[in-house]
């Protein structure tokens, strides 16, 4: 039922993959094959994380909830243990009409996380998983999710970051290329107004106040409030993110391979 739209999106990912190289100055590496996934392809990978770690991630009913909740919730992601990125037939309109402005965003921002994997230089899905297992087990109260998050915040704010940033900039660029990036950019422009413009000025204020939710989750002094904090650090590491690149790029000059290599490694890093 896909095929036709696979290659045409093959060759897409060829030409933003050529972008990135071109715009970036980096070597992108072995491009990831694209898979227009249904549920079974998202419970498939959870399976094979499962078996790539040696975590029990569920029961097969929780597995089967996970996966319809990434499946209908993202739109794509990319899946490092197979080196594929996964593009939901949901979002691809499960054979409607499909807007390929949203896709085209999607898969330039997936495929920054290819790039990320084929560095070396971040954390896998696959180690991330296991070093949060080791040091914080699998208690599920509130001060030992606030510790996993803050402590995981970087990996995650860098490489999520990272993905907006290369992204955005890069559709920016290749907007008068032709009408489709015309339209990429015009989504991918949206998307940047309504979520990251200022994130440079304020992305410091914010980190000191994660540093502080830190410190209170050691001390073991977790309110209720602390849920709401914990629900809002994913998205964080987004907009944070990208004010921290934003930042260091404008003042320091650092290249995206830089950024990979010596980016920060705790919440106080950031503030350096």
């Amino acid at each position: 039922m896909y095929e036709i739209e696979v290659a045409a999106y093959e060759d897409r990912l060829e030409e933003f993959a050529t972008n990135y190289e071109n715009d970036f100055g980096v070597t992108f590496g072995e491009r990831p094959n694209i898979t227009v996934a249904n549920e079974k392809d998202y419970r498939s990978y959870l399976e094979d994380l499962g078996r790539e770690t040696g975590l029990e991630l569920g029961s097969s009913e929780e597995l089967d909830m996970m996966a319809q909740s990434m499946y209908y919730q993202a739109m794509g992601m990319y899946d490092d243990i197979n080196h594929q990125v996964l593009i939901s037939d949901y979002v691809m309109g499960n054979g409607d009409d499909v807007d390929q402005s949203v896709v085209d965003y999607v898969l330039a921002h997936e495929l920054v996380h290819a790039y990320q994997h084929n560095q070396g230089n971040t954390m896998s899905t696959v180690e991330l998983s296991k070093e949060i297992n080791d040091r914080f087990g699998t208690t599920e109260d509130l001060q030992t999710q606030l510790l996993a998050a803050t402590w995981s915040f970087p990996v995650m704010a860098i490489a999520e970051g990272q993905a907006e940033y290369m992204s955005i900039n890069m559709l920016k660029e290749h907007a008068a290329d032709n009408e489709r990036n015309a339209a990429a950019w015009e989504a991918a422009s949206e998307k940047y107004q309504e979520g990251y413009v200022g994130a440079k000025e304020f992305y410091r204020e914010n980190i000191e106040a994660l540093i502080e939710v830190e410190e209170r989750a050691k001390r073991g002094e977790v309110g209720f409030m602390d849920m709401f904090i914990l629900g809002q650090i994913k998205m964080a590491q987004y907009v944070l993110g990208v004010g921290y690149i934003e930042d260091v790029v404008e003042r320091n000059g650092t290249t995206m391979d830089e950024l990979l290599e010596n980016g920060p490694e705790t919440l106080s890093d950031f503030l350096k």
